[in-house]
């Protein structure tokens, strides 16, 4: 038996001596009304102690279910390696998810029967932050099971933009994997993109979202969002297109999924949220369009730039 549950069980035993003499001493002092009233509170306080143990030891005795976050930035190449994945076997993608964004929301109220959240958002209710994440934890817990009871694999791709690239401030934490590691165990995964090539494709998309939308403010950015998962396995997409076989054998083996050796020939048939990128069905590296000399000065003056690439090697 595991050492810590057979601690919980003493201290269960402990508590329930405990509660039979807190019942004599109410019993004892039931000629007091404010000495009754003590031993009740703490007749009442024992109890409550008491079913959070017992609940302490269903909880260690029953794992969390395993779910799969894949984490990156906007234009850093997420959709094509979510397509991927989505073309390994009995994989699943929840593609672009925070329980937070407002990005999609526009002045007229949009048609989406099916979004509680959005809706909520459009009818004022109160507290709505709250509830988006109740309703997060709640969906995510119910798909899993669904999925993991008919023999799949679920990976939720998170939209981190929403945390990192959004107005004045950065998040203090990833807001996606804190409100989901309570619920499951976490197979998680990073991937990153040269930052010069991501911006300029967030300039191309009218994507800079972030105050001051300079390319060193981006460069700050990224660097904390890497900070905050410092832990995780991190890949570059620049290996991913030189060589996708190696690479996602790579991360299928990291996000503990089967392997399907021929998902380059089929991963174009999925359909994934946030395709603003490359077109065409191979997967390889491509040259990089020129830059500006603006740009290409802006890049030789960001500190913040430097250290990304010293460490990625770009």
């Amino acid at each position: 038996m595991n050492l810590d549950l057979v601690a919980l069980n003493r201290l269960i035993k402990e508590l329930d001596e405990s509660v039979e003499l807190i019942e004599e001493r109410a019993n004892l002092a039931l000629g007091s009304l404010s000495q009754a009233n003590v031993a009740q509170d703490e007749f009442t306080d024992s109890k409550s102690l008491l079913a959070k143990c017992e609940k302490a030891v269903l909880n260690h005795s029953k794992p969390k279910p395993v779910i799969r976050l894949l984490h990156h930035l906007a234009c850093s190449g997420g959709t094509l390696i979510s397509k991927c994945l989505a073309a390994q076997p009995n994989v699943f993608i929840l593609s672009e998810l925070h329980p937070f964004s407002t990005l999609h929301l526009g002045e007229k109220a949009k048609y989406l029967p099916a979004d509680i959240t959005t809706q909520a958002r459009y009818g004022r209710l109160p507290d709505i932050e709250e509830l988006a994440a109740e309703l997060f934890v709640a969906n995510i817990k119910h798909t899993e099971k669904h999925v993991r009871q008919r023999g799949g694999h679920l990976v939720l791709r998170v939209h981190n933009h929403v945390d990192y690239c959004l107005g004045d401030n950065v998040q203090p934490f990833e807001r996606v994997s804190q409100l989901l590691t309570e619920h499951f165990e976490l197979i998680q995964l990073v991937t990153i993109r040269d930052p010069i090539d991501a911006y300029r494709s967030l300039q191309e998309n009218g994507w800079l979202h972030f105050n001051p939308n300079t390319f060193d403010e981006y460069c700050r950015r990224v660097q904390i969002f890497l900070e905050h998962c410092h832990s995780i396995p991190t890949l570059r997409y620049e290996d991913f297109v030189s060589n996708p076989q190696q690479t996602m054998l790579t991360i299928t083996d990291i996000l503990k999924i089967p392997f399907n050796e021929n998902f380059s020939e089929i991963y174009e048939l999925f359909n994934v949220s946030g395709d603003s990128g490359r077109s065409g069905g191979d997967i390889c590296a491509r040259e990089r369009r020129t830059l500006s000399e603006d740009f290409l000065a802006e890049i030789e003056k960001s500190e913040n730039y430097k250290k990304i690439a010293a460490h990625f090697e770009y």
